[in-house]
């Protein structure tokens, strides 16, 4: 059995190559304190990405324990 997710433990996962001018999802694994990955979200997520070239970042919860944040960068 899970607990609480740990922002500490959680990690991130780039799915795919990363390109200009095209959607880039990372992938947000949450974990708890004991290192057991959650199996649900439900939990406050927010993400930004920095820089003037780039859109606001989308967060979608899978409802597994896995959030997935979508964005586009127009430069490199």
């Amino acid at each position: 059995m899970h607990g609480h997710a740990v922002a500490a433990k959680s990690y991130l996962e780039v799915r795919g190559a990363p390109t200009v001018n095209w959607p880039c999802e990372v992938l947000l694994h949450l974990v708890d304190k004991g290192g057991n990955a959650c199996e649900h979200g439900e939990v406050r997520v927010e993400a930004k990405v920095f820089g003037s070239k780039a859109t606001d970042a989308e967060v979608v919860d899978g409802q597994n324990g896995v959030y997935t944040l979508t964005f586009t960068a127009y430069v490199p």
